[in-house]
């Protein structure tokens, strides 16, 4: 049985995408140039001011290795998707200690275009390059919900509880836990029922079957046993001489 598990999925989905803490920190610490003023902005959630900055700094050659990552955050909070996925694709060729990111933040890009099967294959890639990212792991369990696929989503959740067990959605997710592992007892119970079912069926099948044959071969020894009282062999013991006699008036 299918069913909505939560009302919306988005509740438990950071739309905020991740920014490498440390850069941003330092960056905080300069001077008033466009990378770090670049940085203020998108803090500020004020992308639109952000992205012009992060590309000056790109060309004045005062960019840092996260910049593309940088600005694809900016265009996924600016709905801009075709765009981040440009900038993310770009930068984790170029970034590969931080590729666990651009993995990250290109299943959002995915998932909040409706592309589930891709997102998973996002997070999944993010987790591969490193396993314990709390936000990957929650996020690929939204997707899978999304591909109903609850037992691999019941999987996820249960792991970000591990990682994150103060989370503030802590309720909800425990929520989600149950309502997955009440549709997978219900499924199974199902799947059940039908592989019963058609033990049943087969058995009937093989009864009748075996029902037919029998019956069969009784008809055939009833009919050789007609057979062998109707048909006498010449010459046999059994064959009576018979003469009559023909008398004319």
């Amino acid at each position: 049985m299918k069913r909505f598990f939560y009302r919306s999925a988005g509740r438990i989905l950071p739309v905020i995408v991740y920014l490498y803490a440390v850069s941003i920190s330092t960056g905080l610490g300069n001077a008033q140039d466009a990378l770090s003023e670049g940085k203020k902005f998108l803090l500020n959630n004020q992308p639109a001011k952000a992205v012009p900055l992060f590309y000056k700094a790109l060309s004045d050659g005062k960019a840092d290795t996260r910049t593309h990552l940088y600005i694809g955050v900016c265009y996924i909070q600016l709905g801009k998707y075709a765009d981040a996925e440009q900038q993310l694709l770009t930068g984790k060729e170029t970034d590969t200690a931080g590729s666990y990111l651009y993995w990250y933040n290109l299943g959002n890009v995915y998932f909040l275009q409706s592309r589930f099967t891709e997102a998973e294959e996002a997070y999944t890639a993010a987790l591969t390059a490193r396993r314990a990212y709390p936000q990957a792991v929650l996020n690929r369990a939204n997707t899978r919900i999304k591909l109903e696929n609850y037992a691999a989503a019941l999987e996820d959740y249960t792991f970000y509880l591990n990682l994150e067990p103060s989370t503030s959605q802590k309720q909800s997710i425990q929520r989600m836990v149950s309502l997955l592992q009440a549709e997978l007892r219900e499924e199974e119970l199902v799947r059940m029922q039908a592989e019963a079912q058609a033990l049943a069926e087969e058995a009937e099948q093989n009864a009748a079957e075996t029902r037919y044959r029998k019956l069969q071969e009784e008809i055939n020894a009833h009919l050789r046993s007609v057979d062998s009282a109707s048909s006498l062999s010449a010459g046999s013991d059994e064959t009576l001489d018979y003469v009559e006699d023909y008398h004319l008036d």
